[in-house]
């Protein structure tokens, strides 16, 4: 935690105004309007809602079923009921015209995805307005329900720190493994005479892991340096991550590396726990290559 601390504050002792830098600042020659990152998010949420319109291709993180993380496609039926589409059928009834009078060629209108959610917030409070939507004939409280609001949630997920054309900010991923590949650099197992039995351990102890997330799927498990090494690796080949977590736990696993400090620090303590109860063994342990060849 000392380490990935410490890299939290080089980051922020870095300055720019470049595309990858923080505090990105373009001064556009045609309007004379400065691009930044807040504007490129909005931008892109934009033409992602004259994309659902024109072409119904639906918003990041409405195809997804937060249960099993697989595609889950609507039934005919459900067209106009289905909690996941839910955002899609908000912002194309409803929104669409707000949304894209955000960006004009007013250069002193800056918007940032603020402005995008307060236009969905009452949007969603607006009882009328949720009939429209989700059809008056089925929900007449016009009361949104607890999986369109999750709905909600995980679409602006995609959006809101996401400035660029792809469903995660791949800058950002890069900055957050680097305390990772540093710390697989210095340990160095690829050279370690133990190597083999390394990578035997690790298996199990993997194979452990995912058992244990199957087994409480409402808890935060969080891996060792070895098990999360396993994990990366697993997920370079994508059909068979999938296959091996959807049977393991019902549902494919996301590998989620945003949490907060607190997070973590509270779910590795309760991994270890947990391991020690089911496996009666010590879940962390020193990788050096001396601990490893004993």
């Amino acid at each position: 935690m000392a380490q990935y601390r410490l890299t939290l504050l080089r980051l922020q002792e870095m300055t720019g105004t470049g595309y990858g830098d923080r505090d990105l600042s373009y001064m556009c020659h045609k309007c004379g309007g400065e691009v930044n990152h807040n504007l490129l998010r909005v931008a892109k949420f934009k033409k992602e809602t004259e994309n659902l319109i024109m072409r119904d291709w639906p918003l990041g993180g409405t195809i997804l079923s937060t249960a099993s993380g697989g595609p889950d496609a609507p039934m005919p039926t459900e067209a106009r009921t289905h909690p996941n589409t839910f955002p899609n059928r908000l912002v194309s009834m409803a929104l669409s015209a707000k949304i894209l009078e955000l960006i004009n060629s007013n250069y002193y209108n800056k918007p940032t995805m603020s402005d995008v959610r307060d236009l969905i917030e009452a949007g969603i409070k607006d009882k009328n307005l949720i009939k429209q939507v989700n059809s008056k004939s089925v929900f007449e409280s016009g009361i949104l329900r607890p999986p369109e609001r999750l709905a909600i949630r995980k679409m602006m997920s995609r959006y809101w720190e996401n400035s660029s054309i792809f469903a995660l900010e791949l800058g950002g991923a890069v900055i957050r493994q680097n305390v990772f590949v540093e710390k697989m650099y210095s340990l160095d197992w690829l050279h370690s005479p133990a190597a083999k039995e390394t990578m035997k351990r690790l298996l199990e102890k993997y194979q452990r892991f995912i058992q244990i997330m199957a087994t409480y799927p409402l808890h935060v498990a969080v891996p060792t340096l070895d098990v999360d090494l396993g994990w990366h690796t697993h997920q370079l080949s994508p059909r068979s991550y999938y296959d091996y977590t959807v049977s393991k736990c019902k549902k494919l696993i996301d590998h989620d590396d945003k949490m907060d400090e607190d997070t973590l620090n509270s779910g590795f303590e309760w991994t270890s726990k947990t391991y020690q109860k089911l496996f009666n063994g010590v879940y962390s342990e020193c990788t050096c290559w001396y601990c490893e060849g004993k």
